[in-house]
């Protein structure tokens, strides 16, 4: 007979993850959100940073779905001839649904937390799902669960947040494209003088977007802020169907 509500082991991992993920590596000035009631999202991470010694909000958030394990499954996956050490982490389908029907814009991560080793691995998926399961596993909808591999180099710790603050920025950049793929419609219909007006207010206005301060992440980003500081200095309006059909395409 029990004397009280049973607590599972399953929530004190859950939140035993969580604390180390809260404590070890999310920055202390980022503000963390827990999605209660929980329906497969766990955090809302709001990324900041310091302008002039103040604590400004970026607009930026990354979705966080955290899991911890004290029996750690680690292995290998082979792609290819190419194999990736990697640990694996099984999903239910449902949570995988609610990520596609979010749409690739919103950034979710899948955290896993060896409470062991006291590691952390990431990987985005939004895009696991599209690269990786409906690409090569298409009937992965009819399970219950995948196993989802995730490579043991992705380690957020202490001193790594990268993947957090270049995931946190993927809103912004879907933005600014489809930004610019309404913009080219638009200029074609231009003529010269309008083209010449238009140009500069294209200039002014994307070359603040600080989309452009995690460039050293995607050298395309680094190729179009270059284009738009050529643009600015030479008061260049000729490159502006350039930049928006070469971003359009590649990305």
């Amino acid at each position: 007979m029990n004397n009280g509500k049973i607590r599972s082991e399953a929530h004190i991992i859950g939140e035993e993850a969580i604390r180390f993920l809260q404590d070890n590596i999310i920055p202390n000035n980022w503000v963390v959100r827990p999605m209660n009631p929980d329906y497969g999202i766990d955090l809302d991470v709001e990324l900041f940073d310091y302008e002039d010694d103040k604590c400004i909000t970026l607009g930026e958030h990354v979705f966080l779905q955290v899991k911890g394990t004290r029996s750690p499954n680690y292995g290998r996956f082979a792609d290819g001839e190419k194999k990736i050490d990697v640990i694996k982490f099984s999903l239910e389908v449902s949570e995988l649904n609610l990520v596609e029907r979010m749409g690739s814009a919103f950034p979710v991560l899948l955290v896993v937390i060896d409470l062991i080793d006291k590691k952390a691995f990431h990987i985005c998926l939004n895009d696991y799902i599209k690269n990786v399961l409906l690409a090569k596993h298409s009937s992965y909808k009819e399970q219950g669960s995948v196993t989802i591999y995730i490579p043991t180099r992705n380690v957020l710790s202490t001193d790594n947040q990268e993947a957090l603050k270049w995931y946190g920025k993927r809103i912004k950049i879907y933005s600014m494209f489809h930004e610019m793929r309404a913009d080219i419609d638009d200029f074609n219909s231009f003529n010269i003088i309008e083209r010449i007006k238009y140009g500069k207010r294209f200039i002014d206005h994307y070359y603040s977007y600080d989309v452009f301060n995690q460039s050293e992440h995607w050298s395309l980003l680094e190729d179009i802020h270059s284009m738009l500081i050529q643009m600015r200095d030479n008061d260049c309006v000729s490159d502006f169907a350039t930049i928006c059909s070469t971003s359009i395409r590649i990305y």
